[in-house]
């Protein structure tokens, strides 16, 4: 019954790319009626129009750890119920499901992000006691006391680490600056700045 369900799988992804193929061979087909022979000779570039069954099967199998909490530790084990990631590991571990990445609780570092190999990715910035909030996709992490944002599913950074100050993205923008001075109440932090900037997703300066 599975070896069935994987060669209907595969039958299903070769034809939805050659639809795919044929689209955009159609699309290039109208923009290039105006180029001549040699423009469009450079502008080609080959289109895999196959998948193999290996590539089906990797892209179908599902590959993470499962964290499983106790009254007072957590830890991560893969499906089959196997320890990768023991309780004496870390202080707590956050991530339910890990799969690219997870946060966890080190005695040492603090709230980090780490991979399967229990390497540091980045530190992660800290609000109201804990690793901070997803906003728009993206939250805030930390590398040499520089803020950076992070992509909550992949766990990537997409905008490196380089600002004294930085709040979270809403309606895709967030408020930014190099320099700043830092205030502390007690219970939350603030900046203070004259050279604020907004930046889109991809880190670029948007003009206010």
């Amino acid at each position: 019954m599975k070896k069935l369900q994987v060669i209907i799988l595969f039958a299903t992804a070769t034809i939805f790319i050659a639809s795919c193929v044929q689209t955009e061979n159609n699309k290039d087909a109208d923009n290039k009626g105006s180029l001549s022979t040699e423009e469009i000779k450079k502008d080609t570039v080959p289109v895999k129009t196959e998948i193999s069954y290996s590539e089906i099967i990797e892209k179908s199998s599902d590959d993470y750890l499962l964290r499983v909490t106790t009254e007072d530790a957590s830890k991560y084990v893969d499906k089959a119920g196997k320890t990768i990631i023991g309780e004496n590991d870390y202080l707590m571990c956050l991530t339910d499901t890990f799969r690219n990445y997870a946060l966890v609780l080190s005695q040492e570092k603090g709230f980090i992000a780490i991979n399967r190999d229990k390497k540091i990715i980045y530190d992660l910035f800290v609000f109201d006691n804990g690793p901070d909030y997803t906003s728009e996709g993206l939250f805030r992490i930390m590398k040499n006391k520089k803020i950076g944002y992070a992509d909550s599913i992949t766990g990537k950074i997409v905008i490196e680490p380089e600002y004294q100050g930085a709040y979270p993205f809403e309606n895709e923008k967030a408020q930014v600056t190099v320099k700043c001075k830092t205030i502390n109440d007690q219970e939350h932090t603030t900046w203070e700045s004259d050279s604020w900037i907004y930046i889109d997703k991809t880190g670029k300066i948007i003009n206010e």
